[in-house]
């Protein structure tokens, strides 16, 4: 397989996950622990330099990588229908902030500073985690014009840890979009390169 594929693959994982796990929160108030783990880790890991790097267990990756499968073969349901809506979203969200300087810079400055908090978040799932990851966000990515839509249920939409595990996905999936595209990762691949794509996918399930 080629390696660079690979890489640009977990990453698309990460970030169709981040899309699947915030709808669910959104829509169901469910939080899969252990799904959303692995992506909030990779906003601590800024000088990683690859994909393998960062999601170390592709396993944890399956539900990301069964929904960008689902996407490409067109066997979506309406819920994998905003999930994957999240997914594109959050690309086009990390195309706009990597034009702003003063954005990068910031989030640069803001992810520095909760790498060095590190420790006092022993389980990054965690409400303490999601709402200062959350806030990174808000003070970030939040601030461009372009913003992402989320539908779901107001009761979940309105409880204030719900909507920071949302945010904290949202910072998640920009990072892996941001890995996706450095690696050369582009949209049309996902019309164009779907044979390739789907074989890695196939690889990396068994």
């Amino acid at each position: 397989m080629n390696p660079v594929i690979r890489q640009r693959v977990l990453s698309l994982g990460a970030l169709f996950q981040a899309g699947l796990l915030a709808d669910q929160i959104a829509t169901q108030g469910v939080r899969d622990s252990r799904a959303m783990e692995p992506l909030l880790r990779s906003i601590l890991l800024l000088d990683a330099e690859s994909a393998e790097e960062i999601y170390q267990d592709r396993h944890r990756l399956e539900p990301g990588l069964r929904l960008l499968r689902d996407a490409l073969t067109g066997k979506q349901r309406q819920e994998n229908v905003r999930q994957v809506g999240h997914a594109l979203a959050l690309i086009q969200l990390a195309r706009v902030a990597g034009k702003d300087r003063a954005v990068l810079s910031n989030l640069r400055h803001r992810l520095e500073a909760l790498v060095a908090q590190r420790d006092h978040f022993p389980d990054l799932t965690s409400r303490e985690f999601c709402h200062r990851a959350a806030g990174v966000y808000t003070q970030t990515l939040s601030t461009l014009k372009y913003r992402i839509r989320v539908n779901g249920d107001p009761r979940h939409l309105q409880n204030d840890d719900n909507a920071a595990a949302i945010r904290a996905l949202f910072l998640a999936g920009v990072r892996a979009a941001f890995l996706w595209q450095q690696d050369g990762g582009r949209r049309w691949q996902l019309m164009f390169s779907r044979r390739k794509i789907l074989e890695e996918i196939d690889y990396l399930l068994v």
